[in-house]
């Protein structure tokens, strides 16, 4: 069996809420086989940029939200010119990456209509990234649009760590400790006209999560000296719904403890209920899927243990234990 250790105490509370995060290959690159919802919203301001800041977008309304989902896969086609391995599917494209451990750049695009060559590639983001990093340059391709219509791609693309802080998610979900990257795509397509697309991109990370918790994204395309605009936000469910931050809802009354520490082959978790109520104790991975349930039952009032024997892989997980319309979330670490 694996050992579990909590990280616990309020020393560790108080760094893990100060240190700035990193961007890492480890943590935060693509992987292939991963598929997530992200719900959506029009007309959202992304905030501002620098130290310290908290984006509230706890506003957000159910109402005008729609889903969209995402596969990352490894199966990336040949027609591209500079190598790929990782391939991003939305709303029926594929957009095509290349990842290592320096980085990742952006090589090209595939739909049903057309495709995106680019054989000087964007560069999305260099390993490690934290606040105050930038990334500038060019990038030039061509592409082919209806198997008939060929066209020059070229631009100016920028990608920098603007901000830190903390991150207010629907129903006052907090998470501290998130950095946000601002990306800026300049793009110019020439056929018969010159078609100009901007693009500014906001997206907030944890250091526990490896994709975006939440996204803003500005356009602006100009041909014949017209604008069209658009503006959306959405954020990602999974991570929305294993955040790191315990809810506002969580009182003295109630509590949530894991011991021993370290454990060699089990771990108890030990609650304190102050009256009869339903119990939901779940443990997620950090890319928010559910790996094991604990507890889903009707308890009594008073404290309660349960020993869970954890069959899981070295890393980071989090306990998600609901009573009533109350969540507490814990940290926990496997290690060797």
């Amino acid at each position: 069996m694996k050992t579990i250790k909590l990280i616990i105490g309020l020393q560790f509370v108080v760094f893990m809420l100060n240190a700035q995060i990193s961007l890492n290959y480890e943590t935060h690159a693509l992987q292939a086989d991963y598929e997530y919802t992200t719900q959506y919203i029009e007309n959202i301001s992304p905030g501002l940029a620098g130290a310290n800041q908290i984006w509230n977008f706890s506003d957000f309304e159910c109402g005008i939200t729609k889903n969209s989902e995402i596969l990352l896969t490894s199966d990336c086609p040949q027609e591209l010119q500079n190598p790929t391995n990782i391939a991003v599917k939305d709303n029926g494209n594929y957009f095509y990456f290349n990842i290592d451990e320096s980085g990742i750049e952006y090589n090209g695009l595939i739909s049903e209509n057309a495709i995106i060559n680019l054989d000087q590639p964007v560069v999305k983001m260099n390993y490690p990234f934290t606040y105050g990093d930038l990334i500038e340059g060019d990038f030039l391709g061509n592409g082919l649009y209806r198997g008939r219509i060929e066209t020059i791609i070229y631009g100016t693309y920028s990608v920098e760590a603007d901000g830190f802080g903390t991150l207010i998610l629907p129903g006052n979900v907090t998470i501290d400790n998130v950095l946000r990257v601002k990306t800026i795509n300049t793009t110019f397509e020439v056929t018969c006209n010159t078609t100009e697309f901007k693009n500014v991109k906001y997206l907030w990370y944890s250091a526990d999560y490896r994709y975006p918790i939440m996204v803003v994204t500005l356009n602006d395309k100009i041909i014949a000296g017209k604008t069209t605009t658009s503006n959306y936000g959405y954020y990602n469910e999974k991570a929305f719904q294993t955040s790191l931050q315990e809810s506002n809802n969580e009182t003295a009354n109630y509590s949530l403890n894991v011991f021993p520490n370290p454990s060699t082959d089990y771990v108890n978790i030990n609650y304190n209920l102050p009256q009869k109520t339903n119990v939901n104790i779940e443990i997620f991975d950090i890319t928010g899927n559910k790996v094991a349930s604990v507890v889903n039952n009707q308890e009594q009032e008073g404290t309660q243990t349960q020993t869970f024997y954890p069959e899981l892989s070295v890393g980071t997980y989090f306990i998600k234990m609901n009573f009533g319309k109350n969540t507490i979330f814990r940290r926990i670490v496997l290690v060797e």
